[in-house]
């Protein structure tokens, strides 16, 4: 379309002022990031209901990373649309924690995909949400972020199970964050020598490190390898840097 995501600043939704009057009573600032208008606005109606609870709403992930940038109100909990146009809601989640360490991050989804639950607790979020979760149970999982603990519905509980466990009880086998480095700098077309020279290690050094990835991942092959990793939600990074410099690229040539 011919919205780009500078012109998209001016549909941001207004922000809902905390007013403390003489209450005693703490109030709570959530936001909802959410490009989807009926759900947000039904979410945002619903929670702003609540006594404790102040709401603040966002169309895109652009507009809420700006907007942190310059608050003089910051929020205490954000929950972040998934499957968001532009920046993804999980690209955001180290966007906004860049912006503000210790955010606490709920996603909001309809998907069922237990490498996603698992992609996004891996940036940094607290916890996860269905879209069909009820309003009652959505407030009480905020309340639960906003003490500390991690905000899980059933059936995000679950499928993170199957995704960490199987159906055999054992945990999955873990690839190391030096493997993962490995595998995304395969993945944005490095060649082992380049990829040995990015992190300062030999090129042996790196060979060792492919060949673990590969058992790990029951694959023989890089390109099995990078499809796998990439289909269990391991290299988001490198797929989100790769939408960005699009989106970018996109942007400059208006």
């Amino acid at each position: 379309s011919g919205h780009g995501v500078l012109q998209l600043v001016s549909h941001s939704v207004p922000p809902v002022h905390c007013h403390m009057g003489r209450q005693p009573m703490k109030r709570h600032l959530v936001w909802i990031v959410e490009d989807d208008e009926t759900y947000r606005e039904s979410l945002a109606s619903g929670l702003r209901l609540q006594s404790d609870l102040c709401v603040r709403a966002f169309n895109c992930c652009e507009i809420a990373i700006e907007t942190l940038r310059v608050a003089s109100q910051l929020p205490e909990v954000v929950l972040l649309d998934v499957n968001l146009p532009g920046i993804s809601g999980i690209c955001g989640i180290s966007r906004l924690l860049e912006l503000r360490d210790g955010l606490k991050i709920i996603m909001l989804t309809v998907s069922d995909d237990p490498e996603i639950v698992a992609a996004s607790l891996r940036r940094g979020a607290l916890g996860y949400i269905q879209k069909t979760e009820g309003l009652q149970g959505t407030i009480q999982l905020i309340q639960q972020a906003i003490v500390g603990q991690r905000p899980f519905d059933s059936s995000s509980i679950t499928l993170l199970l199957d995704h960490e466990f199987g159906t055999s009880g054992r945990r999955r086998t873990s690839i190391t964050e030096r493997e993962l480095d490995i595998l995304r700098l395969f993945a944005s077309g490095n060649t082992r020598a380049m990829v040995a020279m990015r992190l300062g290690i030999g090129e042996e050094t790196v060979k060792t490190h492919v060949k673990k990835v590969f058992r790990k991942l029951s694959v023989h092959k890089m390109a099995a390898a990078i499809k796998k990793a990439t289909d269990e939600g391991l290299l988001w990074d490198c797929i989100d840097r790769v939408q960005e410099d699009v989106q970018r690229r996109s942007i400059i040539s208006r």
